[in-house]
């Protein structure tokens, strides 16, 4: 009982405002005093310095989804599931062109398949070792349609499919010798909530949405006379220190999209159900979830419980044909953020789970560019 008390104290005081997440269903544990916030530095000859900023989020229990009266509430977001998340590291903004950049130069600095090591070496990828190759991202079909929300490099990189931003999780932490990899929805809803039980992170107001988040309302280029990605980081964090969950750009996790997906967790026994048996495991290219609404959303797609799914006509513009496993044509609006579990990494074949193309298509379209030196 002592340490509960303790407990409740600390997120008190560590993130003042936060209501009522200390209820049976609601608990924010205290952060390992080993968990606190990094930078990883990644340095590449003739670039500056990368860095990436990571925040440590600690560990509970939450209630994911929205209830029946939210407003703007869809019916895939309950029923409302009881799920215990792990703590962990996230990303303290989406991740940036600058950073995306360093692994899209990648193609060119590799021209064969490569497996990496922890220090850069690198060997071409065949047989056993295919499976531990670093994929990069083919070449921008058509760079001044994609950049044309912006490309500086504070501004959140977007169009990348699930598949890439994994393979960006996979690069940087065979760069890292630290394992990373994308959120589950369950983690990315929990950091996101930042103990919150409301509509947006600081409360129901979306008048309020102008602090916190870039939106269709705010987000206007005058010279193109529409609205764009803005830099990350200028608007204020949650309790957790996250900047963006909402707005900016939408942010892929790991999870297949499943509609009635909340109402399978509810029938399950055990409560609560730990996030990793709550991950709905993609098998198909279609759809996967994306979260946190974007900066040409309005407020009510902007909701920490919104949730929306890829599809095929992101890619309608594509000429290619398969279509590429690297880039959405039309998801200008799509991003990605990453975290680090806490913890020893997984096995080798949860690794794989996490990083390796699930679905038919990717694969094929990845074999034929191993075989063909790719």
């Amino acid at each position: 009982m002592i340490y509960r008390i303790a407990a409740i104290l600390l997120f008190f005081f560590v993130f003042p405002g936060a209501v009522n997440v200390a209820s049976a269903e609601w608990r924010i544990d205290p952060l390992p005093e080993n968990m606190k916030p990094y930078t990883e530095t990644l340095q590449f000859e003739g670039f500056e310095p990368i860095t990436i900023e990571f925040i440590p989020i600690p560990g509970g229990v939450f209630e994911m989804g929205s209830p029946d009266d939210e407003a703007g509430r869809q019916a895939d977001e309950g029923p409302r599931v009881t799920i215990r998340v792990e703590p962990m590291w996230m990303m303290k903004t989406e991740v940036t062109w600058q950073q995306y950049k360093a692994f899209m130069r990648q193609y060119e600095r590799y021209p064969n398949q490569q497996t990496f090591a922890h220090e850069g070496e690198a060997a071409k990828a065949d047989g056993e070792n295919a499976v531990d190759a670093v994929s990069f991202p083919t070449p921008l079909y058509d760079p001044s349609f994609t950049f044309r929300k912006g490309e500086q490099a504070s501004q959140p990189a977007a169009s990348m499919t699930q598949f890439a931003a994994r393979q960006f999780t996979k690069w940087l932490s065979l760069h890292t010798g630290r394992y990373y990899r994308l959120p589950t929805e369950a983690e990315w809803e929990y950091a996101a909530r930042a103990g919150s039980k409301s509509a947006y992170h600081f409360g129901d107001d979306a008048e309020k949405l102008n602090e916190y988040a870039w939106h269709f309302g705010n987000s206007m280029n005058d010279d193109l006379g529409e609205p764009i990605s803005q830099q990350v980081a200028t608007k204020k964090s949650n309790r957790f220190g996250l900047y963006d969950m909402h707005g900016n750009v939408a942010e892929l996790v790991l999870d297949q999209y499943v509609e009635d997906h909340y109402a399978k967790l509810a029938a399950k026994d055990e409560k609560p159900i730990p996030a990793d048996q709550a991950i709905a495991w993609p098998t198909e290219e279609y759809p996967r979830v994306v979260r946190g609404g974007s900066f040409d959303d309005e407020a009510a797609d902007l909701r920490t419980a919104r949730r929306r799914a890829t599809d095929s006509n992101l890619k309608m513009q594509d000429p290619q044909l398969p279509s590429s496993i690297w880039w959405y044509t039309d998801g200008l609006h799509i991003g990605f953020r990453i975290v680090r579990p806490i913890g020893e990494p997984p096995t080798d074949a949860m690794q794989k789970k996490w990083w390796e193309p699930d679905n038919i298509i990717d694969q094929e379209v990845l074999d034929r560019q191993r075989k063909s030196g790719r």
